[in-house]
């Protein structure tokens, strides 16, 4: 069975257990709801790494030597300011989602998408309170799962109830327009969750517990904004049948198919300036790339006034004279460093197989890494020449250091394989190289300019201000990964909804420029309001104190944005202008996959 059979299979199911499938989810919301109050979510704001940058014995020690005391008092002034940010902080934004909503669809079918984005929230986050037990979530984590499921959810059920509605205006049956809704709209939202969940997916490379638990987190998230789609939603709309269209608003529905509305008049307008359109309008967004070039990365934690590094000194007796003087010579070099604050004398234990070496240096900085740098590099290997003694540098500031390091390490892995899973689901989805590169390209151009706009704001404090927004030295280091993850993933899925009708009309009527005139209409509506509450949902988190949800919620709002509105109306059809015969055909290596995962959903209708 193909994959749009199977899904309007499943819509159709849905409808004709209509009662059955809400009162299912309803179900799956209060038990896990009571599940997760039991157990009780935790997690964790400090888990970075999977595995620090100390032994598991150097940890030991230093627990042994109630070492986290200082930790403690260098963190605890100003408390933490993720801590203050928790999942209320969406509900300050509901308001104007749904106003978007309501504008977009009308006031019933707009409540509609409202009502099951919110049960899928609902049961994400639930869910995810279970998972954290095993995988600690940072202390924004809740928030950002949330976001991304309640986004995913709209973009999800948005085609489906898009093409539901313009079935039943042409007084279609119930049951057949479910069917057709979910075997062609259904099989974009497949597509679309695919493209978000690799996205999100390719956090898993990095190896820190904070990636890979908002992997899953956000993952999770996204499969449930699936299911919700194919099942909830058509049981909705099946007992709301004609009233769905109650309350919709007069304008909106769909443009004159005399190719003189807006979408069709622009879409000539920059298609006949093709080329030169397009570099006039990607020129800034190169420029403000190029500003997050000069991004420095750093973590800010808790902002705490100092750092603290541990150096622990292991061996059978760290009292012999060889690793006595080699900790003398440690300790001279140490307070000889203009970049280090203190240098509390060595302690050693009670077996006096190790010692530690306590040493404080300014808050998380280029200057603190250099420090931790030179100590591991130059200091302690001068130091111990003469001598056996393992020595292992641990503690905060070398963690964060060493947290900022494996995130630059794996940012070009992460890159490949989102970019590179993302492409190859495209090409077999258009079964053609040339749409989907153009597709990666115009997303990853919009998520740099974002980064570049985040640069510019928080780390050079243009505007910041002015917007009520962070000055730091530095850009979090978790930002550009996330901004990347969460970004190409929501673009993507709109190419995807986009492109699959441009084609859908290029195979009908073989006009390259009324197709893609047509493809933009058709989703305009649909495209413009899943990016408005992308915004609205992603952004909400520049409201909250922390500098990392700052920087996310601007970077995300900045790149969705500009992805729905440059990128679609003006880099897209631009680009599509020449070459008609180079976009549409089909590679002779992918034509094995066409039965199986198919445009089209062999009636004619098409996604």
């Amino acid at each position: 069975m193909s994959i749009p059979a199977l899904t309007g299979r499943i819509a159709a199911r849905s409808a004709g257990h209509a009662q059955n499938v809400v009162l299912g989810w309803v179900a799956a919301l209060l038990v896990t709801f009571v599940i997760a109050g039991v157990l009780g979510g935790r997690y964790d704001a400090g888990t970075h790494l999977t595995s620090t940058s100390g032994s598991e014995r150097a940890q030991e020690v230093i627990r042994g030597l109630g070492g986290s005391s200082l930790d403690d008092a260098a963190t605890s002034p100003g408390g933490s300011p993720n801590a203050d940010y928790d999942v209320a902080t969406i509900l300050k934004v509901l308001p104007v989602i749904a106003i978007v909503l309501v504008l977009a669809s009308g006031a019933i079918a707009g409540l509609t998408t409202l009502g099951v984005a919110a049960v899928a929230t609902g049961v994400t986050l639930c869910l995810v309170t279970l998972l954290s037990n095993a995988w600690a979530l940072p202390s924004f984590g809740t928030n950002l799962v949330a976001a991304v499921a309640f986004a995913s959810s709209v973009a999800m059920s948005s085609p489906i109830l898009a093409r539901y509605r313009a079935r039943r205006r042409r007084e279609q049956f119930d049951e057949d327009a479910l069917a057709v809704a979910g075997e062609t709209a259904g099989h974009v939202v497949l597509l679309s969750g695919a493209a978000t969940m690799i996205a999100v997916l390719g956090l898993f490379l990095v190896p820190a517990t904070m990636f890979r638990s908002l992997a899953l987190g956000t993952s999770t998230g996204v499969l449930v904004a699936i299911l919700a789609a194919l099942t909830l939603l058509p049981a909705i709309l099946a007992m709301l049948g004609d009233r769905v269209e109650a309350l919709a608003l007069p304008f909106g529905r769909s443009e004159a198919a005399n190719g003189r509305g807006f979408w069709a008049v622009t879409t000539r307008f920059v298609m006949r300036r093709g080329p030169k359109l397009a570099i006039l309008v990607a020129l800034p967004l190169l420029i403000l790339a190029a500003a997050g070039l000069t991004a420095r990365p750093g973590l800010s934690g808790d902002a705490p006034a100092i750092g603290v590094t541990r150096i622990v000194v292991l061996a059978e007796n760290v009292g012999v004279p060889d690793v006595a003087q080699a900790i003398g010579r440690l300790e001279i070099a140490l307070d000889a460093d203009q970049a280090i604050r203190l240098v509390a004398p060595a302690v050693t234990s009670a077996k006096a197989d190790a010692a530690v070496i306590t040493v404080a240096l300014p808050a998380v900085s280029d200057d603190a890494a250099a420090a931790i740098n030179r100590m591991r590099m130059q200091i302690i290997p001068a130091a111990f020449k003469d001598s056996e003694a393992e020595v292992v540098v641990d503690g905060s500031a070398a963690g964060a250091a060493e947290f900022v390091a494996v995130v630059r390490a794996a940012m070009p892995s992460v890159l490949a394989f989102e970019v590179g899973l993302t492409l190859l689901l495209l090409v077999i989805a258009f079964r053609t190289m040339l749409l989907p590169l153009k597709s990666v390209a115009i997303s990853l151009l919009c998520v740099a300019a974002a980064y570049g706009v985040v640069t510019a704001i928080f780390q050079y404090g243009w505007g910041a201000s002015a917007l009520g927004l962070s000055h730091a030295a530095h850009i979090e280091a978790p930002v550009p990964l996330m901004l990347l993850a969460i970004a190409l993933g929501h673009s993507t899925s709109m190419h995807i909804v986009m492109l699959l009708r441009i084609h859908d009309r290029f195979e009908v009527t073989g006009n390259h420029e009324d197709a893609v005139a047509v493809g933009l209409r058709a989703t305009s509506s649909v495209i413009t309001a899943t990016a408005a509450i992308a915004v609205v949902a992603l952004g909400g988190f520049a409201l909250g104190d922390a500098a990392v949800i700052q920087q996310l919620g601007v970077g995300v709002a900045v790149a969705i944005g500009l992805d729905a509105t440059v990128g679609r109306v003006i880099l897209l059809p631009s680009m599509m202008s020449r070459g008609v015969r180079l976009r549409w055909g089909v590679p002779g290596w992918l034509r094995w996959v066409h039965g199986v995962v198919s445009i089209s959903d062999g009636r004619g209708q098409r996604a």
